[in-house]
C-alpha cells in the first residue's frame, strides 16, 4: 500500500471489531478519499448512537445518501473511463444502496421505530461487503487507465 494513503489510517469502532481506514485504500486518491468520509460518516452514526434525536438521525441518513450518490457518480465515471466490465453490475449495487438507505429515510419519516444500530449495521456491511471487497475488482482497470 502506497505511504501516501497511511496518513489517512486511523482507527474505528464497530460491533465486528477494529478496522482501519487503510484496510480499505484502494490506491486511486479520490475515491480513497471519497470512502473515507463515508467511513467518517459511519463512525459519526456509531459514536452517537444512542443518543441521537430522530431529527439529527435523519439529517444523518440524508447526508449519507446524498454523499453516498456524489461518490457514486464520480466511481462510475472512473470506471466508464477506465472500460470496467463490470460497469453494470456495479452500477446495480450502488443503486441497490441507495435504496436501501431510501427505505429506511422513509422508515423514518413515518416513524420512529429504525434505531441508530440498524442503520450503523447496515453501513458496517457494506463496507465490509462493497468498498473491502467489490470495489476492488476494478483498481486495476482504473490503475491502467492512470487513475491514481
Amino acid at each position: 500500500m502506497p505511504d501516501l494513503l497511511l496518513y489517512r489510517s486511523y482507527l474505528f469502532r464497530q460491533d465486528m471489531g477494529i478496522f482501519e481506514k487503510a484496510t480499505y485504500a484502494l490506491g486511486i486518491l479520490s475515491i480513497d478519499d471519497q470512502h473515507s468520509v463515508l467511513i467518517d460518516l459511519l463512525q459519526k452514526l456509531q459514536n452517537k448512537e444512542g443518543n441521537l434525536e430522530l431529527p439529527e438521525l435523519r439529517n444523518l441518513l440524508q447526508e449519507l445518501k446524498d454523499y453516498a450518490r456524489d461518490h457514486f457518480t464520480h466511481e462510475e465515471e472512473c470506471m466508464k473511463k477506465s472500460g470496467y466490465p463490470d460497469l453494470v453490475a456495479h452500477k446495480k449495487e450502488h443503486a441497490a444502496f441507495v435504496r436501501h438507505l431510501a427505505v429506511m429515510g422513509f422508515r423514518l419519516q413515518n416513524s420512529s421505530v429504525l434505531p441508530a444500530s440498524e442503520i450503523a449495521d447496515f453501513l458496517t456491511h457494506w463496507l465490509l461487503d462493497h468498498i473491502g471487497g467489490r470495489d476492488r475488482d476494478y483498481v486495476p482497470y482504473l490503475q491502467k487507465a492512470g487513475f491514481l
